[in-house]
């Protein structure tokens, strides 16, 4: 039962699907559920050593030095060995639980290796998936702050530097996620690209009217194909485009 891994796998693809969560949060609670079950095991093995290794008066007397008796519920022993794996994994080891005999401090000499692995692989995921979800507001944040120093340097007055920052962050932004998009398209298969993009187009090139009014029965595929190949391309306001993307 603790080793279901497809289970799991199953719960946590239905909680992404119902929740819509982005991917950086996702790759969170999925490396928290595989902590979570990695702990609960080792609790279990801890607990299944203590009773194995214990008479039933040495385990009340373990019991009864942490307010509980032999009559405590499953909850309150679960409890209580989850907290001190807890200690391990985390590596916070406070000390107030210890292993009591070889048995036991065998098994938590290999939950402390264990515990050391999974706290370094825990904080490199948090940077990992921090980094990622960011990653495109740092970059933005980083030509502007190029741009900014420049225009400084170069004493450039400030009405006609903040709109030179404000066209660099919109360009920039839009050419970042035109070519996320691009990269992500590149990776599926040409014949699957369609449904996406009838999906993104939503009629989108029905409201321009020469468009909506071609009489031709292959229209709509037209349409799909040619929003297919359409590209977003930032102009300066007031700012007409006197050439294809091309030239």
């Amino acid at each position: 039962r603790m080793f279901r891994m497809k289970k799991i796998r199953l719960i946590l693809d239905s909680i992404e699907e119902f929740f819509q969560l982005p991917g950086f949060m996702m790759r969170m609670f999925s490396m928290l559920a595989g902590i979570s079950l990695l702990v609960h095991s080792c609790a279990c093995i801890y607990w299944l050593i203590k009773e194995m290794t214990f008479s039933q008066d040495e385990i009340c007397l373990f019991l009864s030095h942490y307010n509980l008796n032999c009559y405590s519920g499953l909850l309150e022993k679960y409890v209580l060995t989850i907290y001190f794996m807890n200690t391990i994994f985390t590596t916070v080891g406070f000390g107030d639980i210890t292993p009591e005999n070889t048995a036991e401090r065998l098994f938590t000499i290999i939950a402390m290796y264990a515990g050391v692995m999974v706290f370094g692989t825990m904080l490199s995921e948090v940077q990992s998936a921090h980094m990622h979800a960011f990653r495109l507001q740092k970059q933005c944040d980083q030509v502007h702050h190029d741009v900014k120093d420049f225009l400084r340097s170069t004493n450039v007055p400030k009405a006609v530097s903040r709109r030179v920052l404000e066209w660099v962050d919109l360009d920039y932004m839009v050419k970042m996620r035109r070519n996320q998009r691009e990269a992500a398209l590149s990776l599926i298969p040409p014949q699957l690209r369609m449904p996406i993009f009838d999906h993104l187009h939503k009629e989108m090139l029905y409201g321009i009217p020469f468009l909506r009014d071609l009489a031709d029965i292959h229209r709509d595929q037209f349409l799909l194909n040619l929003f297919s190949l359409a590209q977003l391309i930032t102009f300066c306001s007031h700012k007409f485009p006197v050439a294809t993307c091309m030239k």
